[in-house]
């Protein structure tokens, strides 16, 4: 599992360093000279990251070949600095040359064993392992055919000329680091291997420890990135919608409209027979997308995309207030609504992107989310306006009620605790 140099941009990262966690017992200069040998080559440089523990990353002489160390930054590194990715997560990669490479980070930190560039097949065995060993909730992202959920991350998302992430030579001391040839045998005679692999574990295990006995520093670590994520806010989100639903006929070549059901990214149209037919359908509309006919032959949906969808903006923590200070003001918003003929209704709040692996109960003073609907006769949606930018808009359905339309509208509120 080889390390592997990347030029992007006109600058050269790398994926494969040894990374160790100091644990303060020596001099730091001292430690990072004795850790570069434990990992067992002549490392001659590394990076350092300085978190709530100091860890290192080791390039190891023998990988460095004819590369240029000077100017050479770490994509792991990189990766574990990135704002707006949560504090644990996979990152994967796939290579033209049947290779991948693969970075597992743990509370903000590269884990041991996992910065690494291999076969397809090895990078699924240690993603698996990862997984396995970190507890449920990691999420993959990259640009990879291994895992189908794998969220997308190119490498321009994160590879940057950082000084952070930048390779340096190892702190002078002492003398050369020196390879203690009887030690390495000693530990491939009682298995090196396996040894190795319990260090991993171990850390694995440490790093978690850390992370559950402060859960609000995970949870404060990772809302950034999740309040980004929380969608669309409503007064944004519906006038793309509404761009989509406006120009349609309430008939098309003998089929009849009959509900309009839609995303911030589509709409699922569905239309009930009147006198027309498929063929008739097809004819009349040839670039209708996903299309499915009903085996009854009463019924055909497809689907419209959004022509401008907009950019899924999140909300702000400037834009949330307390949870009774919205009842009082976006509350009151509703109950408005409801005296022009309106229905509403919300659901209790509850604590909005707590990571895997910690306790919500723990966490003071979290954002909140809840769901909120709104329903009326068509001539009414126009109230989803007024609505403040903490609440956001996820679904839109119109509903033909003969000459007389409906709508329904869903989405959900974000509040302080």
């Amino acid at each position: 599992m080889a390390a592997r140099f990347i030029e992007f941009e006109g600058k050269s990262y790398v994926f494969g360093l040894a990374w160790r966690t100091l644990d303060g017992e020596e001099s730091e200069s001292s430690e990072i000279r004795k850790l570069a040998g434990d990992t067992g080559v002549e490392a001659r440089h590394y990076v350092k990251l300085a978190k709530k523990d100091i860890s290192c990353g080791f390039l190891p002489r023998a990988e460095v070949g004819k590369h240029k160390v000077s100017g050479l930054y770490s994509a792991a590194a990189l990766l574990a600095l990135t704002a707006d990715l949560p504090p644990s997560f996979l990152f994967i990669k796939d290579l033209d040359d049947g290779k991948s490479v693969m970075v597992g980070v743990l509370n903000g930190t590269p884990v041991p064993g996992y910065d690494l560039c291999a076969s397809h097949i090895e990078i699924r065995r240690a993603a698996e392992d990862f997984i396995t060993t970190a507890g449920d909730g990691v999420t993959i992202y990259g640009e990879t055919t291994l895992f189908e959920d794998a969220h997308p991350l190119g490498l321009g998302s994160f590879l940057e000329p950082r000084k952070e992430a930048l390779l340096q030579p190892l702190p002078s001391g002492g003398g050369r680091i020196v390879i203690i040839i009887a030690s390495i045998a000693v530990l491939a005679a009682a298995g090196g291997w396996y040894a190795w692999d319990q260090h991993r574990q171990e850390e694995i295990r440490k790093a978690k420890e850390k992370q559950q006995m402060d859960p609000n520093k995970v949870y404060q670590d990772a809302l950034p990135g999740m309040m980004k994520k929380a969608g669309i806010p409503a007064r944004v989100g519906l006038p793309s919608m509404l761009a989509s639903i406006n120009p349609m006929h309430t008939a098309v070549a003998g089929w009849n409209l009959d509900q309009v059901a839609c995303t911030p990214q589509e709409c699922r149209v569905t239309l009930v027979q009147d006198v027309g037919t498929f063929a008739s359908f097809r004819k009349a509309m040839p670039d209708a997308k996903s299309v499915v006919f009903g085996l009854d032959g009463k019924k055909i949906e497809y689907v419209l995309s959004a022509e401008s969808p907009p950019a899924a903006t999140g909300v702000g923590m400037g834009d949330l207030s307390p949870f009774t200070d919205f009842l009082v003001t976006s509350g009151s918003q509703f109950q408005e609504f409801r005296r022009i003929g309106t229905s509403y209704s919300l659901t209790a709040a509850t604590i909005y992107g707590a990571p895997a692996g910690i306790d919500p109960n723990a966490v003071k003073n979290p954002v909140k989310a809840g769901n909120w609907t709104v329903g009326g006769r068509w001539w009414m949606h126009g109230v989803l306006n007024y609505l403040p930018p903490n609440v956001t808009l996820d679904s839109f359905t119109v509903k033909m009620r003969g000459g007389d339309p409906v709508f329904e509208a869903k989405g959900k509120y974000y509040v302080k605790d």
